[in-house]
């Protein structure tokens, strides 16, 4: 917020002779207003209020002190009447960039968003070069998600004024929400090459290196956060993040624990506590936070949609399944329901009825969620399944589907809707009752072609896939290296990769294994993979797409999981309530692929008998 004003500044001697003539009623208006002007400057704001009310006293108006006392109510506390004093000081002078930025501050302030950003636009067509209102404006833009236009003020901001340390702020702050990493990293190192001690932008950075995978360097960023102020809990909290994700889960602690006791009832850093403790399978601890998080934010919905996972994790479908439709209000998950304007069907007679089934997850997910699309169809209702394309071929035969379209299309009308994940919930899903008939899946494959491929290759026929998406939050602990493979490769019997997109440390590891065959690069689609699963003895994979396609076509298939799994593995079991097909694999406490290896060496040494 800017003190200004047009009236000509009075100098130093004259503020002092005007100030030792001072009596009651004894200073012209100009006076009083450059005295004003001179204690605001200083934050003397109770002594700036008295000579801007004695400036308004005079016979002629003074849109200058209006103006100015509607700063100095801003400033201590009555909003609401500043940003009215202001408003008259522009029907006054409605030529003053000045009144109208801090006009904007108090309406931004009020949440009139709409008005704030009127405000600064008037501002800035009548002074262009306005480094604040920029900002100031940026800063509206940001409230109302509009990201992109946001990013061009503090932009522009910093073109006037390259050493705004805030702009440079804000500026990195909107590419760390827009995903633009490497633009968000180096915004930061601007900003902080300008203030280098401001520990929220270390702590961004942080994240921005974390987001990236530069682990080492986002800890050091948080750390140097936390010795230049040991007092801000959020430098703790990236702290605990960064550590979690490279799995120093005591360390996590330390520094979550240490975040609680600056911020008590802190969501985030409640909600993050939790997630550790539920990685090192202290789930009773980690749901006392979950309850914690809600008692102090109960509408916040990360925190409905973390107990969800918890309580599906540990087979509490009953509590799991509800919870599951916060997930369309989670600002981090950042869903849009494409059909939230039909009525959503939720278990309600629905004969004679068009419903929409839209996948609203992973690819993976929408294979899982499709067991359900039959009994949707045997409640008299003419199922539309909308899923991704590349899906189109794989599910359009399961029983009950009408037809099948495009996820992003619009699809033909319908009377109620509903996505897949939220089907458990309408049919009210059980760990009794889970719909676990295989296969459900009845694609048109080319078997022949697959069987004549392998033909004269020696039985068993494994199948292979270690790795998964990348981009996965938690690619790091569900996916393997080739290499780690090599035990089984000595066995008699014949390998076949089915992995897409091998990385290049695996693809130079896969050279020192001729013998393993691969067919990721023929492999082109779904039902391409459906065909040569119809060839194979068993698959084994990481949890991947190709575990649910091979589950939901009653193929065998052997999942390698991590200590903490996905929520639909559950815990402590080797078989699956959802596919009767797989077997389980898990780490132990160890977080040790090696003995995970051993295991299916063992398994596949019997598999040969």
């Amino acid at each position: 917020m800017r003190i200004a004003s047009e009236t000509a500044p009075m100098n130093r001697q004259q503020r002092r002779a005007a100030a030792k003539s001072h009596a009651p009623g004894g200073l012209q208006p100009a006076a009083a207003l450059q005295l004003g002007i001179a204690s605001h400057q200083i934050g003397r704001l109770a002594e700036a209020e008295a000579y801007y009310r004695e400036a308004l006293g005079g016979e002629r108006q003074q849109p200058d002190a209006l103006h100015l006392i509607g700063v100095v109510f801003m400033q201590t506390g009555r909003l609401p009447q500043g940003v009215e004093l202001i408003r008259r000081a522009i029907l006054l002078n409605d030529t003053n960039a000045e009144y109208f930025s801090n006009f904007g501050a108090g309406l931004n302030r009020l949440g009139d968003l709409d008005g704030a950003a009127d405000a600064f636009c008037r501002a800035l067509e009548l002074k262009p070069d306005f480094a604040t209102a920029f900002h100031d404006y940026g800063n509206v833009l940001l409230k109302q998600g509009k990201l992109e236009e946001a990013l061009v003020c503090f932009t522009r901001a910093i073109g006037i004024d390259p050493f705004y340390t805030n702009a440079h702020h804000q500026r990195a702050k909107v590419l760390q929400r827009l995903g633009r990493h490497e633009e968000a990293l180096a915004a930061f190192n601007e900003a902080l090459a300008i203030k280098p001690d401001n520990a929220e932008a270390l702590c961004r950075r942080g994240l921005v290196l974390l987001a990236m995978k530069r682990f080492d360097e986002a800890l050091a960023s948080a750390e140097q956060a936390k010795r230049i102020d040991p007092s801000y809990a959020e430098a703790f909290n990236v702290c605990g993040s960064t550590l979690h994700r490279i799995d120093r889960f005591d360390e996590a602690l330390v520094n979550f624990d240490r975040a609680l006791s600056l911020a008590p009832e802190r969501t985030e850093v409640l909600l993050n506590r939790a997630a550790t403790l539920d990685e090192m399978h202290r789930f009773q601890d980690g749901a006392r936070d979950i309850a914690a998080a809600l008692r102090n934010n109960p509408s916040y919905a990360d925190i409905h949609w973390n107990d969800c996972l918890h309580r599906l994790l540990l087979g509490d479908f009953a509590g799991g399944w509800p919870k599951a439709e916060w997930r369309w209000k989670s600002p981090s998950l950042m869903m849009r329901n494409p059909h939230a304007a039909a009525p959503q069907w939720m278990g309600e007679p629905i004969e004679g009825k068009t419903i929409l089934l839209y996948s609203d997850q992973g690819m993976g997910d929408a294979i899982f969620f499709a067991r359900y699309a039959p009994l949707v169809a045997a409640r008299g209702a003419r199922v539309i399944l909308q899923v991704e394309p590349l899906l189109i071929d794989l599910l359009r035969n399961v029983d009950g589907v009408a037809m099948c379209v495009e996820k992003g299309v619009q699809p033909p009308p319908f009377d109620l809707q509903c996505s897949l994940m939220s089907l458990p919930l309408a049919f009210g899903t059980t760990a009794d009752s889970i719909p676990a008939k295989a296969p459900y899946l009845h694609p048109a494959i080319d078997h022949e072609r697959w069987q004549e491929r392998l033909a004269g290759l020696r039985a068993p026929r494994v199948g292979l896939v270690w790795s998964g998406n990348p981009n996965h939050i938690n690619d790091h602990r569900r996916s393997i290296a080739f290499a780690q493979l090599a035990p089984l490769f000595s066995l008699p019997m014949t390998f076949v990769s089915l992995q897409k997109d091998i990385r290049p440390a695996d693809r130079l590891a896969m050279a020192k294994h001729p013998q393993v065959l691969d067919l990721g690069s023929e492999v082109e689609n779904f039902t391409d993979t459906a065909a040569v699963l119809s060839c194979l003895d068993v698959l084994i994979s990481v949890d991947t797409s190709a575990v649910h396609l091979a589950g939901a076509l009653g193929r065998p298939v052997w999942v390698l999981l991590p200590y903490t799994p996905d929520w639909r593995w559950l815990l402590d079991r080797q078989d699956s309530p959802w596919y009767p097909s797989a077997r389980l694999f898990r780490q132990d406490a160890a977080r040790d692929w090696s003995a995970v290896i051993d295991d299916v060496r063992m398994a596949l040494q019997k598999l040969r008998r």
